[in-house]
């Protein structure tokens, strides 16, 4: 019997002296069974990454009740990044009870509900600007945002070839700003200023930030 280790780590060995006692037509059994011992590791990695990921996050949700963050534990345990939950509650959620003399209890909204904004901006199907407006509507139509993202037609736009035929068409018409850029002045915020007004804001701003500087790097 064959050491899995020794064929993993030496499998040209094996290869040679299966062909000193078979038929070369034997030898794709070496690589079939790399093959198989490859996605058995990988499968082993990653139910344990899975088991530390849900180790991690009983954690953060167990700290988080026991320091009387409650919303905050239930927006993380549908799965939802806890630093990016932890931002949301604390900057969007309470800086609006705050404005509004309210209780979490008293507003329309639920951890379901929140995380599902916090995907749709964290996927990229709105952007962050968006998701702050929609949360605003949530509020005050007291519907839920993917109602509210449907009705209001927003979306955020990731077409990489329509977002650079923009972002040259601005180059085109900005060769000021274009010869300012190549002296080493610090114009690139204008450029992408130019595409979020273009597209009211519905531009993917990392996406467009990068064909900016593709594009004016080749001027």
């Amino acid at each position: 019997m064959i050491d899995i280790k020794f064929l993993r780590e030496n499998p040209d060995i094996v290869k040679e002296n299966i062909k000193k006692k078979y038929q070369d037509h034997k030898l794709v059994l070496v690589d079939e069974v790399i093959e198989l011992d490859k996605k058995n590791r990988e499968t082993m990695m990653h139910g344990d990454e899975l088991r530390n990921e849900r180790k991690t996050l009983s954690n953060q949700i167990g700290s988080l009740m026991k320091d009387g963050k409650r919303d905050e534990a239930e927006v993380i345990k549908l799965k939802v990044n806890p630093k990016v939950a932890s931002n949301w509650v604390a900057n969007t959620v309470l800086g609006y009870l705050n404005s509004v003399e309210k209780e979490i209890t008293d507003i329309y909204l639920t951890p379901a509900m929140l995380a599902d904004l916090i995907d749709m901006v964290e996927s990229g199907k709105i952007s962050s600007k968006q998701g702050k407006e929609v949360f605003k509507k949530v509020m005050e139509e007291e519907k839920e945002p993917k109602v509210i993202v449907e009705k209001l037609g927003i979306k955020q736009m990731g077409n990489e070839d329509e977002l650079r035929n923009m972002v040259l068409e601005v180059i085109r018409d900005n060769e000021k700003m274009v010869e300012q850029y190549k002296s080493g002045r610090n114009v690139y915020n204008f450029f992408v200023g130019q595409i979020m007004k273009k597209t009211s804001g519905q531009a993917n701003p990392v996406l467009t930030g990068k064909i900016v500087k593709e594009e004016l790097d080749k001027q």
